[in-house]
């Protein structure tokens, strides 16, 4: 099993070339006001238009796309004309936050129980769980496991999910609980928990790496409690022709990306110590870091208190930003929460607006050349949210086809 994404396409001429300039104190509004607001679960703007509506055959990239609806409890498989070509779905209609397509058609995904009812946005991670599904969504196993946000099979085979645990740290909070986010694994056969670790206690000792921003207060749920990482997507950087080639690169590396610590960092899974951090300052709200397949890190800038997304190329080798992807006007994209992006064989970047229920893809000179909206809709007409849009190719290795 493997993840998605790909690793091995060229990068060059995918983005266009910018300096980004850093964030201002006068540019921000009040950025913890903002991280401890719930998630919405559908747009704000009414849609009258769905599904495909624009489709340039001869600049987007051929093949299917895997898109997560949370509030339905399904992720559904797409051809490039917005073709369903196949659906998982949960028919208890429980939150589905992260669906990742399996070798064998199955999925893995990353879900939790409302607290009160489907709709409710009252804090899902208190009843998360990890299950997994074949491919006509029967289930094999489900986990109640501290999951959230992202998973995938790491290079050893098992089951890697971004997880937490709630403790007192004196150093964040004397007095209420810290959400400490983490990588749990599991037995991809049966679900059982093998492993936890801790990011705030990679970074222990690693405070000139990684100095840690004390995070927001959130009562979402009840009783307060500090979600200072929020952390949203991780990848094992499994990437041979690197190692060796400079520090960041190793197959015990991770890149993990966090919202409420406006950075992106790589840790040593096998030491559980920091390796690099950055962003501070220069990023706010980011999503969906990935490793590029010339070592540099792709990532959604969600631009929190600015109100414009942007997607970055960022070199860990040297801290610089080497590439740049905005839209023109920057206001036109915007998504205050979850967001993604990928870099697609052909060097178009694939791209969720999530909370507009968007995806849109972009060729290398900036021109868009596919665009796609919910065709789920809540009242109003408004598109439901989508977590990412991921292509996955011809979908024949996994035994799907247009």
């Amino acid at each position: 099993m493997r993840r998605i994404q790909m690793r091995h396409i060229l990068l060059a001429g995918c983005l266009l070339v910018a300096v980004a300039a850093p964030l201002r104190a006068d540019d921000d509004l009040d950025l913890e006001a903002l991280r401890s607001l719930p998630y919405v679960s559908s747009s704000p703007v009414v849609e009258e238009r769905s599904g495909v509506v624009l489709h340039d055959p001869d600049r987007a990239e051929a093949g299917l796309r895997l898109y997560t609806v949370k509030p339905l409890g399904r992720a559904e498989l797409i051809a490039a004309d917005g073709t369903l070509v196949h659906s998982w779905s949960d028919e208890t209609r429980v939150f589905w936050r992260r669906t990742e397509l399996l070798e064998d058609g199955g999925v893995l995904v990353v879900g939790a129980n409302p607290v009160t009812d489907p709709d409710s946005v009252k804090a899902p991670d208190l009843n998360p769980w990890l299950a997994r599904l074949d491919r006509d969504s029967h289930v094999l196993w489900r986990s109640s496991v501290n999951a959230h946000h992202d998973v995938e099979i790491a290079p050893d085979g098992k089951v890697a999910v971004l997880g937490f645990e709630r403790r007192i740290e004196p150093e964040i909070n004397p007095d209420v609980e810290v959400k400490v986010d983490g990588i749990l694994t599991l037995d991809p056969e049966t679900g059982e928990t093998i492993d936890f670790w801790g990011f705030y206690d990679a970074m222990v000792g690693h405070e000139d790496v990684f100095p840690l921003m004390k995070g927001p207060i959130t009562r979402l749920g009840g009783e307060p409690w500090v979600d200072v990482f929020h952390a949203n997507s991780l990848e094992w950087m499994a990437r041979e022709d690197l190692f060796g080639t400079h520090p960041v690169y190793s197959p015990d590396h991770v890149l993990v990306c966090f919202r409420h610590q406006d950075r992106v960092a790589i840790f040593d899974a096998a030491n559980r110590s920091t390796v690099w951090a950055w962003g501070k300052g220069r990023i706010s709200g980011p999503h969906d870091a990935q490793l590029t397949p010339d070592g540099n890190v792709l990532l959604f800038d969600n631009g929190q208190g600015k109100r414009r997304s942007r997607v970055l190329i960022v070199d860990p080798r040297t801290d610089q930003i080497v590439r740049e992807w905005q839209a023109d006007p920057p206001e036109s994209f915007f998504t205050d929460a979850r967001g993604s992006v990928q870099l697609l064989p052909n060097g178009n970047l694939l791209m969720a607006e999530s909370n507009n229920g968007r995806a849109l893809e972009v060729a290398p000179d900036g021109a868009p050349v596919w665009e796609w909206l919910n065709p789920h809709r809540r009242g109003q007409n408004r598109p439901l949210v989508i977590i990412r849009m991921r292509w996955i190719g011809s979908g024949e290795e996994y035994g799907f086809s247009p």
